[in-house]
Formats: structure tokens, sequence, C-alpha cells
């Protein structure tokens, strides 16, 4: 077919040129373009993508383009298609050695259930200083779970004239803050890597507990024995883990001490065991009192406290044969 002496190819390549002198202006190939040249309803379409970004000869294409006349491209979640982790560790008191296992999956995970030893999940951040920070790529969408370890405290019989608390290793949990989405346990935190995220994890010292006992008036001895019993709250640790709760009967030794978690309950019963008759009983040193930071103990041989601030008491015997 043929429009005035012009056959279809013919008219196709008038109605081509026609365009061009209508004023839509291709830039050269290669240049980048004015970009903002062609945000009216010009249409330029020579070489170039059809999804309204830039190809890559820089060339306009259905009137888009960007303002200052720089190449438009699309959002990238951060290199390779990864965004960055950042996750640092305070110290409040003068501590070392603190722990977070970070696990980074596509689902969620609670402490019972979660793969700390899969090191294709897990990576375990100890700090080697105060403050410590970690810093780790993970990709877009993932979800990470941190799971805050806390040591599990000490108690031990140790020689009166020996300060060996505290120790820099006995630590505790005390809070996130930060880029977590939830918090849906005692020390557990969970995000999705959705952007750039920064988390910030406490720990502290564990108070000191500090328990002496004596004859106020013979130095010669030191007084009787008591029962321990410990109840300690929910360690933040492996689920393997096994708290300091428990009980000892007839301690004798001149000091007991340790680290233990805020709110850990001693129990301490006094039992006078010199100078006891076998068949009366009847002891020479007797139980008199407990002296120290617990208060309303006194003459009761049950002594019950809780630990949140460092704690020291004196259990007192008194030698019934001396004046």
């Amino acid at each position: 077919m043929q429009f005035f002496g012009l056959n279809r190819l013919g008219w196709l390549g008038a109605m081509f040129v026609l365009v061009l002198l209508a004023g839509c202006e291709v830039p050269p190939v290669g240049d980048g373009g004015n970009g903002g040249g062609n945000n009216g309803d010009d249409i330029c379409s020579n070489g170039v993508t059809t999804n309204g970004f830039v190809d890559s000869n820089g060339i306009c294409t259905n009137g888009v383009g960007d303002d200052d006349g720089d190449d438009f491209e699309p959002p990238e979640p951060g290199e390779d298609g990864r965004f960055r982790f950042t996750l640092r560790m305070e110290g409040l008191d003068d501590i070392e050695a603190m722990r977070v296992i970070v696990i980074n999956d596509n689902v969620l995970y609670s402490r019972e259930n979660a793969p700390f030893s899969d090191n294709r999940f897990s990576f375990n951040a100890v700090s080697e200083m105060n403050p410590d920070v970690f810093e780790l790529d993970i990709d877009e969408g993932q979800q990470v779970t941190l799971i805050a370890i806390e040591a599990k405290g000490i108690t031990s019989d140790i020689p009166v004239n020996d300060i060996r608390f505290p120790t820099p290793f006995n630590f505790e949990f005390v809070g996130w803050a930060g880029d977590f989405d939830d918090l849906p346990e005692d020390g557990v935190a969970t995000l999705e890597m959705d952007g750039d995220k920064e988390v910030t994890v406490m720990f502290r010292a564990m108070p000191v507990i500090d328990v002496v006992k004596l004859d106020e008036n013979n130095s010669q001895l030191t007084g009787g024995c008591y029962d321990i019993v410990i109840d300690a709250p929910p360690l933040l640790a492996f689920p393997t883990d096994l708290s300091i709760d428990g009980t000892r009967e007839g301690f004798c030794r001149p000091r007991f001490a340790g680290q233990v978690k805020t709110g850990t309950t001693f129990t301490l019963t006094a039992e006078d065991s010199n100078g006891c008759d076998a068949v009366s009983g009847t002891c020479t040193e007797q139980f008199d009192r407990w002296e120290g930071d617990p208060s309303g103990c006194g003459s009761n041989r049950e002594c019950m406290f809780q630990v949140d601030t460092a704690t020291t008491i004196t259990a007192i015997w008194r030698d019934t044969t001396q004046p």
C-alpha cells in the first residue's frame, strides 16, 4: 500500500523524522542525557528500557528523568543485598567476657529451641573488652535472635583474709537497647534485617555475698556451723546449665563467699557444734546472734535474706566457759 507516493516503509521513516523535528531531543549515546529535559510529555525511546529507569547509555525514556540530571537507579538493600548488624556489649561495672549468642536464620528462636551449637546459624559473641563491638553483614529479610548468656555465679569456702570477690567474670544480664523489634522473653531480643541495625546489650557484675563466723569471747574458736539453702532466680544461660540452687548442710568453715544473681535468697540456720555433750547435746559454745547487712535476723537461729546488693553478714557464737 502507498500513501502520497510513499510505500509503508517510506511512510514510517518520514514519521520518525517528523518526531525528531517536533522537538524531542535525543542526547548522544553515553553522555548521560540531561536528566531533567524529558520530565514533560515528550517521548524519547532511542535504545532505552521501558520501565522509566535509565539504561546503560544514560538515555531518558517515557518522560522520566530526575531533577538534577543524575542517572536514577532503584534503591539497593546494602552491599550485595545485605545489611550491617552491629552488636554493642556494655558492662555497667568492671566486668569482662560478656556473652551473647547471635542466631541468623529464616525463623526466630527461643532460648529453649535455639541451635546454639550450629555454626551455620549461630555466632558466639564473647567480649574481650568493655565496651566491645561486633559487626556482621546479614542478608536482607533474615530473622535475627539475640540470646544473652549469664555467668552461673559462684559460692565457695575461702580463707578469711582471701579477697577473691568480686571477679570480672561473674556477670548478669541487665537489658537491651536499640533497633530490636520484640523482647519475647527475658534475655532474648529479636529483629528483622530490613535495614542496618544496631543493638546494645548491657551486663553488670553479680552482687557479692560474704558470710563470716567467729567466737566473740574466745579467739581460739571460730563458732559453730550452719546449714545453707540457696534459692536463685532463673539463670539466663544455656538450657543445660545448672544454677547454684541447693542445700549445703553443716558448713563449718570460717568464711563462705561468692557472687550470685541479683534476687538470690539465702537461708542460714545456725547450729552449735563445739564443746557438746554426747548425752545431753548441750554445747559450751552457743550461738548468740547475726550481725551485718540483713536486718531482723538478730538472735534467731534461722536468718533468711535476699541478695540485691553486696551483702556481708557475721554469725557470732560465745564460749560459755569464758567470762
